[in-house]
Parts: C-alpha cells; sequence; structure tokens
C-alpha cells in the first residue's frame, strides 16, 4: 500500500444507509519502465473463473494462475482463501499457495527481482518457516532469528547460500515488503544478489549485498512457485510453523536498484475523494466521500483544514469513519459505490457554515491505517465564496 490516488467528483448529496465495517484495496502504481519490465504480478484481487489468482503483469506472456488446495479446520472453514485482495494461508499442513510450472517468461531470464508483500502471523520458533519457495532459485523463511534468503541452483540444493547472512529482525505479526533483485553472469558462473527489506511498507528500505560464485544453472531450473510452505521434501504438506497474509507477488525480469525498488507501489487504498455541497438561509454544508475497495483496514478518514482567503487557519481536524456505505442518494436518486468506482463509501459533512465567513477553502487529505501505518492521498482544495464553490 502506497501512494493514494484521488479524483475529485462534484456536485453529490449524501444521504446514505450504513452498513457494517472498516476499510483497504487497490493495485501497482509503477512508473512505466517498470511495468515494462513485470513479467509475473498477482495482486490476490484478480481471479479466473474458478477463483484462482490470476497473473495481471505488464510485460508477461505467459499467464499464470496459482492452485488454492480446498483444505479445512475441523470447523470446516478454508486452510487457504483470498478475502478483499489478501491472501491467506494457515501454518496447518496442506495450506499453501503453488504454481507447478512458470512459463519462459521466468525460465529465459539472466536477472529478476521477486518482490513480496505479506504479514507472518504468529510466533517464530527455532525452525524454518517457509515464506515462499521458487524451486531452484529463491526461498526466503523466518526463525527467532529473523527474515533469512537463500539463492539456488540445481547445483546447490539444499546446500545453497544466504542473500541476509546473519538475518533481518522481524517483530512477530509485522508488514514487510522484500524485493530481491538477482542478476546472473553465466560466463563467470557468478550470482550478484541485492535484497532489500521494508518494515514500513516501502517507505525506507534496508540493503543486503553479496556476491556468490560457482553458480552454473539459474533460473531456466525454476520449476515451481509455493507460498507460504516449501515444496522441496514435500514440506508443503507440514506444518508451516507461522501462517501468513500475502497483499502482493511480482517478478520483474530485470535486477532492480534500490531507487527502482522504493518506486514499487501496491494500491491498497481508497480509489476517490467526491465533495458535496448544499445551500440553505444564511448556511451551507459541505459533505466529503471516498470510495474504497475492501473492508481491510484498521482506520480510514479525512484530514481537513479550513483557511480563509488570505490562507490563515480556521479550523483543522481530523474524521475516522466508523461506517461505510453501499450506495448514496444523489439529488433523491441513488448512485452505488459500484459506478463511483468502488465497492463501498465512507462519508463526512461538515454542517451549518455561515455565509458570512466570507471565502473558505477546504483542503481536504484522505488516509489510511494499516498495520500501523497511516498513508496520506494528495491534498485536494475546494474553494467557496459566499456558500458557492467557485474552485476546486
Amino acid at each position: 500500500m502506497k501512494k493514494l490516488v484521488w479524483a475529485l467528483c462534484l456536485g453529490v448529496l449524501l444521504g446514505a444507509f450504513p452498513i457494517a465495517g472498516v476499510a483497504q484495496t487497490s493495485q501497482g502504481d509503477l512508473s512505466d519502465d517498470l511495468d515494462e519490465n513485470l513479467i509475473v504480478h498477482f495482486d490476490f484481487e484478480t481471479t479466473n473463473e474458478t477463483g484462482r489468482p490470476l497473473d495481471i503483469s505488464a510485460a508477461g506472456d505467459t499467464k499464470e494462475t496459482l492452485y488454492i488446495p480446498e483444505t479445512k479446520d475441523a470447523d470446516g472453514n478454508p486452510l487457504t482463501y483470498l478475502s478483499d485482495g489478501v491472501a491467506h494461508v494457515s501454518a496447518a499442513a496442506g495450506s499453501y499457495l503453488s504454481l507447478g510450472a512458470f512459463g519462459d517468461d521466468v525460465k529465459a531470464c539472466t536477472e529478476m527481482t521477486v518482490f513480496v508483500a505479506f504479514q507472518a502471523k504468529g510466533t517464530p520458533t527455532g525452525s524454518f518457516a517457509n515464506v515462499l519457495d521458487m524451486n531452484n532459485v529463491l526461498r526466503p523463511y523466518i526463525t527467532t532469528d529473523g527474515l533469512f534468503v537463500r539463492a539456488t541452483d540445481a547445483a546447490y540444493k539444499n546446500n545453497n547460500v544466504a542473500l541476509i547472512p546473519d538475518g533481518h529482525p522481524v517483530a512477530m505479526d509485522q508488514y514487510i515488503w522484500a524485493a530481491f533483485a538477482l542478476r546472473w553472469d553465466q560466463a563467470a558462473a557468478t550470482l550478484y544478489c541485492d535484497t532489500y527489506v521494508s518494515v514500513d511498507a516501502g517507505q525506507t528500505y534496508t540493503r543486503y549485498s553479496t556476491t556468490h560464485s560457482g553458480v552454473n544453472t539459474m533460473f531456466s531450473n525454476c520449476n515451481s512457485l509455493y507460498l507460504g510452505k516449501l515444496q522441496n521434501g514435500n514440506a508443503w504438506n507440514k506444518d508451516g510453523i507461522l501462517g501468513f497474509d500475502f497483499d502482493d507477488f511480482r517478478i520483474y525480469n530485470q535486477s532492480l536498484t534500490q531507487e527502482e525498488v522504493e518506486r514499487i507501489q501496491i494500491e491498497k487504498t481508497p480509489a476517490n475523494v467526491c465533495t458535496q455541497e448544499r445551500v440553505r438561509d444564511g448556511v451551507f454544508d459541505v459533505r466529503f466521500c471516498a470510495v474504497i475497495d475492501s473492508l481491510d483496514y484498521s482506520e480510514v478518514g479525512f484530514e481537513i483544514v479550513a483557511v480563509d482567503a488570505e490562507g490563515s487557519e480556521l479550523n483543522r481536524f481530523r474524521h475516522a469513519s466508523s461506517q461505510v456505505y453501499e450506495s448514496v442518494l444523489a439529488l433523491g436518486e441513488p448512485v452505488t459505490a459500484q459506478e463511483l468506482g468502488g465497492k463501498y463509501l465512507i462519508a463526512y459533512a461538515i454542517l451549518d457554515i455561515p455565509d458570512d465567513l466570507g471565502t473558505v477553502v477546504f483542503q481536504i487529505t484522505p488516509y489510511a491505517v494499516r498495520n500501523g501505518i497511516t498513508y496520506f492521498g494528495d491534498t485536494l482544495q475546494a474553494r467557496f465564496e459566499e456558500s458557492a464553490r467557485v474552485t476546486v
């Protein structure tokens, strides 16, 4: 989740009914040059007709799909499932997401960057809890000592090499973005590795760099992907110690620099903001609504600053939404969240603003909170003179 994307709408008067919930979701906001190198992308929102996660990459030709096993707990609840753009994988045996064989998009690479956004659920132990396994290429895992990563080719298998030699510290239930940039020099039989780890949703990264010699075969041997388990030795059918929530998984066919990794965005956020107004004798109301695509935030809302014509601050406050809506009334007619580009709406109104206040400019900054991190959207302005909007 990163940069919030918002658009301004005009002239809707709210009169809505609430539904239960609080608020997350959308997808990538990459620049064109990175997008052109994106060959595998699972956002865990987009599925095929059978409900399996679908590869939405811009540059990939062999669109992949992920398998979801139908394992259930003792109460009949699924152990692996998708919900609001998140893939939930239980620690229990037989719970995972998998891809049996990559296509030529991956196998033809001589360099790549694997990006994953996830949250480990539970308490690490001294044993391995595998975040994912790209067989013969990459295996990040978590122990009590932190996040470790190993790269491997067919020659290494169980004797593979560490990309984070001493591990990256991980707190319980921490939200992690990790990017593994790999470049293989076939002639020199050398693998160059940069690992980037962020615990603040991509705002800052810690970099680890390693070089490994004697790597004679690399990406062409990548024959499977397992998320939340390890494929080797049928480890997918064993208890995984930790559960995982996956927000995003990507593969680029280039070894990204830190600057490029920092430009990766996951749009799991509200989609747009609307302003509405109603004029009555001596006063006017201003209302705001935002379209969202999910119910997976801990908090969403608006930060609003009112200033006068000279820019002097009149009032400042934050409103956290406690209700969401499926539709609103626009001049007596229902308008659905879907029509406005999302699944649900949140709303807030400032009522009984005196006409004689003169010019008022509202600076509206939407925000969303997930995993303890607050993400702000662009600040939009609505200017009113004698209760009539004149500029936006």
